[in-house]
């Protein structure tokens, strides 16, 4: 183990442990017990607080202790006497992650304020004044309110040189260090061992070895359903602060929006071109109510040739901007969502840094941040600045030259050399990179062909070795078309390969989905997600995963069809501005798109499908993806959408509504018009978002779901209001599944899993 600075805390202890362990299901749950008095065991480096199987049963104090900062002196948690330490005898195989579900406080106002940064680290058959048996190490901020304040943090098993499934023979250890709080009084304070604060944690299981591929990988597809999930609609405030009026020769476009959550505060962090939002969400009310405060920082609010947001849910969730400007980009990031006043008074919460490495390309630009790789070394000093590597990816405009990624070890301060990712075997035009949690980056391409000659198909880029060396890897069953946006790929659990799912606009225009349970080595039967209510063609596949067997899958769809009546009989007209219209008719008329999302709950076998804005078209017509090509006014919503998960799991799409006003019920609505400002009806570009309101989320502790909006408790049959119902078939009965959840309203600085 290494510690980063000091470590800080002393829990309460027990005389002697409790009987052994074995390890047990995913269900099975362990409880921390030990009692303020026996505190100066810590001293001699020989914890003595336990966990075990039984349930406190004290319903009088709390056993509990505080502690301030202690200097480490070495690299082990030995010379530690004063972090928190729980160790229990146990025995067998742990692979998966560890969730804790534990109680802080403190009477420090900072820590109360801004929540307490901890080390949590997992030990299996410690030997004492060493490191040895370090199987799980990560970051959290704990919120520490002034009483006991629950929190629930997810710990991934593994480490950069030590993978799980991890055998524990006799014993595991939990240690708990601060790293940035005052050494001169109590900081923070761990509450356990009673009815009234029951903290305990438990192991679940996960996809943790390489399964050898077969030709026939699992999960095989399903039949597609309705579901109870729902979404209430909401924009961007107009006009935007850092828009300059457009040039009188184009009109207004305000496409391409991403987004990210800060899991600490629970903030969104939107992206739309030059602007950046915090957008705070109100659950106490239905539907929930949108603040979106103007965030943007002066380096990244100017000029831009394509714009980008993540947040990275490491420690203090940092969110990175960046704007394209040629073959760099500029760059900045926050740790504190922007700061809490309007810019330039938030200028200090931005730090300012060059993207991109060189070489690099100039389009098309996304960073990715993840843990560093477990199938090989780490790089020389990986993690001992920033705990995550990050990557920026860019395509070039010459086809032989292909795309560019180079990684981050600081942070974001420096970035390393720039490495061609392909060439040839695939088009110029890449999706997102994302990282899995295993280290394993993908780069999504839609067109791709390995051979350089044969038929092209879907493709994802795939390194192991922390962006070294990439291979490209086509997927079987898939095809192209000459009217397709990008294809996007994410990874679910926190730990071992987890589940890739990769989402994309197949040659048939329908929204397809495959998954692979081996790093991309084999994927599965492709699934139509858009089905069960006959969507046609899509456009934008976006996908985001959380727990293990949990993702969501969004697009912009429309069940009007390419071929055959009122489709004009060629397959790529679906791109023309008055697509769907008969021919010779242009107004009145014309395929009406809405925004479709698609879960999974068991790793892709099956699918639910709503439709999240089914009284608000996001387009009628056309929707070109031919750039610089396209005639008419059918390219307003750009390249792509965006989609994140808040701290809960629910599932939040950022999207360009190109039908507002008018045009959202008058067919027959003007198109904006070239050079107008505020450009609203036909083909506008608005920034808008969903956020979910009813039924699960990606992250199963918060089961049976959300109930934040009066929808969620009706119940309608009919596919077409779908996105306000919550019907569930099962054996041919229908059942409500609507529980609320007693959303324990966490104020700023709780942690959600790495």
């Amino acid at each position: 183990m290494v510690m980063l600075s000091a470590a800080a805390l002393a829990i309460g202890a027990v005389g002697g442990l409790s009987r052994p362990l074995t390890a047990h299901a995913a269900s099975q749950t362990y409880f921390f017990h030990g009692t303020a008095t026996d505190d100066a065991s810590k001293a001699e480096f020989q914890p003595t607080a336990t966990f075990d199987t039984t349930a406190p049963t004290n319903t009088g104090a709390l056993g509990f202790t505080q502690a301030g900062e202690w200097p480490n002196d070495g690299p082990d948690f030995a010379e530690s006497p004063f972090d928190d330490f729980w160790v229990g005898d146990f025995s067998g195989t742990v692979s998966g992650s560890v969730s804790f579900d534990w109680f802080w406080s403190s009477t420090d106002p900072v820590a109360v304020a801004s929540g307490a940064t901890v080390i949590v680290t997992v030990f299996a058959d410690p030997v004492f004044g060493t490191n040895q048996g370090e199987i799980a190490q990560a970051h959290f901020t704990l919120n520490a309110g002034a009483t006991p304040t629950e929190n629930h943090s997810t710990l991934p098993l593994g480490t950069p040189s030590k993978a799980c499934p991890c055998a524990v023979a006799s014993q595991l250890l939990i240690e708990v260090s601060t790293t940035d709080f005052d050494p001169n009084g109590a900081q923070i304070t761990a509450h356990y061992d009673s009815t009234a604060v029951p903290s305990s944690f438990a192991i679940t299981s996960g996809v943790t070895t390489t399964p050898t591929p077969t030709s026939t990988p699992s999960p095989t597809p399903g039949p597609g359903a309705t579901g109870p999930q729902s979404f209430h609609n909401y924009q961007a405030p107009y006009p935007y602060p850092h828009e300059p009026p457009p040039p009188s020769a184009v009109a207004l476009l305000f496409g391409e929006p991403s987004i990210g959550v800060d899991w600490g505060t629970n903030t969104t962090m939107y992206q739309g071109d030059l602007n950046t939002w915090a957008v705070g969400f109100d659950y106490s009310v239905k539907p929930p109510t949108a603040t979106w405060s103007d965030r943007s920082d002066v380096a990244t609010d100017s000029g831009s040739l394509d714009a980008r947001l993540i947040t990275d849910h490491i420690g203090h969730d940092r969110t990175f901007v960046d704007q394209l400007a040629g073959a760099q980009s500029a760059q900045a990031y926050t740790d504190n969502d922007g700061g809490t006043t309007a810019p330039p008074g938030n200028s200090a919460d931005w730090i300012a840094e060059p993207a991109g490495g060189f070489p690099s390309g100039v389009d098309h630009q996304s960073i990715a941040a993840g843990r560093y790789s477990v199938y090989t070394a780490p790089p020389a000093g990986a993690g001992t600045v920033y705990p995550h590597a990050l990557y920026y990816c860019s395509q070039d405009v010459v086809s032989a030259l292909g795309a560019f990624c180079a990684r981050n070890d600081t942070g974001g301060a420096a970035w390393g050399s720039g490495v061609q990712v392909y060439g040839t075997q695939c088009g110029n035009l890449h999706g997102k990179p994302r990282v899995g949690p295993d280290g394993v980056v993908y780069l999504p391409n839609k067109n791709c062909s390995a051979s350089g000659g044969a038929t092209a198909v879907k493709g994802v880029v795939i390194s192991k070795d922390n962006g070294a060396t990439w291979t490209v890897v086509n997927i079987p069953q898939t095809t192209t078309d000459g009217n397709q946006s990008d294809s996007d790929v994410a990874v679910g659990g926190g730990s071992g390969m987890g589940t890739v799912y990769y989402a994309y606009r197949d040659g048939d225009h329908h929204a397809k989905v495959v998954v692979s349970n081996d790093d991309g080595t084999t994927w599965s039967t492709p699934i139509d997600v858009g089905s069960f209510f006959s969507v046609q063609n899509v456009q934008f596949p976006e996908v985001i995963a959380g727990d293990q067997g949990r993702a969501a899958v969004t697009f912009i769809g429309t069940t009007t069809s390419s071929t055959g009546s009122g489709g004009q009989g060629d397959p790529g007209d679906d791109l023309s501005d008055n697509f769907g219209c008969p021919q010779g008719q242009n107004a009145g008329c014309g395929a009406v798109w809405y925004l479709y999302v698609a879960f999974t709950y068991d790793a892709g076998a099956t699918w639910q499908l709503v439709n999240a804005t089914p009284n608000d078209p996001v387009q009628r017509g056309g929707v070109c993806m031919a750039g610089t090509a396209c005639s008419g006014s059918d390219r307003n919503m750009l390249d792509f959408n965006d989609e994140t998960i808040d701290n809960q799991g629910r599932v939040q799409v950022a999207y360009t509504d190109g039908c507002s006003a008018s045009c959202e019920t008058n067919p027959s609505a003007a198109a904006c018009s070239v050079g107008n400002q505020n450009c609203m009806g036909k083909f506008s570009s608005v920034f808008s978002m969903v956020d979910q309101v009813c039924g699960m989320g990606l992250f199963a502790r918060y089961d049976p779901g959300f109930s934040n909006d009066t929808s969620c408790a009706s119940v309608v049959v009919t596919p077409e209001a779908f996105s306000t119902t919550a019907l569930l078939v099962s054996g041919g009965a229908v059942a409500i599944a609507l529980a609320f959840v007693g959303a324990r309203r966490r104020r700023p600085g709780a942690p959600i899993p790495v």
